[in-house]
């Protein structure tokens, strides 16, 4: 298998996920690789991606994971695969592996560039602080978020990512506005997503 870190900004940053894994699947092909395919009555290509990372939001921490076939030789790979792949997609780095490392499942925390953003502001923010998310019925759910902060500086926070996580586009907008801060939704970048490591600390994802 190859694990494959890539970018994705500009207009790829607006392209949904589900046609992401079109566009890395005929990307393959275009390249001329070949992926091994699942069993059973439904088989697709063996290939394996993140959750995804809110529609707009630049990032450049995203993986996927290729189960190639036996003949796949990793020389010429990055230039090969990035030629297939439209305009906004950069591969990144890849490296080979025996096993899936399952990053939609072991992902839990990423790392954001949010130009703006404040080290005073993050130490208000974990003292306590409330998102509102309105339901379909109209009623507005406030979640606390504080006691979520994983870590931050100026223009740099981390937040859960996974299972448990916080909107980063909302998060992003209503602390622009309770601290009169002048942060663009259009700067947010995701710069890194991490595991957690057996002993309790986050791992970069590139180690799994």
């Amino acid at each position: 298998m190859l694990n494959v870190r890539y970018a994705k900004k500009g207009v790829a940053a607006f392209i949904p996920h589900t046609d992401i894994l079109e566009l890395i699947n005929r990307g393959i092909k275009r390249a001329g690789y070949t992926v091994n395919r699942s069993e059973g009555f439904n088989p697709h290509n063996r290939v394996f991606m993140t959750l995804p990372t809110p529609l707009g939001v630049a990032s450049e921490s995203e993986y996927v994971t290729v189960d190639f076939d036996e003949g796949f030789d990793v020389r010429g790979f990055k230039e090969r695969f990035q030629t297939a792949l439209p305009p906004g997609f950069t591969v990144l780095s890849f490296k080979e592996s025996k096993i899936n490392p399952n990053y939609a499942k072991n992902i839990v925390a990423a790392e954001y560039l949010i130009p703006g953003l404040t080290k005073a502001a993050i130490d208000e923010i974990k003292k306590g602080f409330t998102l509102g998310k309105r339901q379909k019925d109209g009623t507005v759910v406030k979640k606390e978020i504080g006691d979520l902060i994983i870590g931050g500086e100026d223009n740099k926070i981390t937040l859960p990512f996974g299972s448990v996580s916080v909107r980063i586009v909302q998060f992003a907008k209503e602390v622009r506005e309770a601290f009169n801060l002048p942060i663009l939704l259009s700067e947010i970048v995701k710069l890194n997503v991490f595991a957690r490591a057996a002993d309790g600390s986050l791992l970069n994802a590139d180690e799994l």
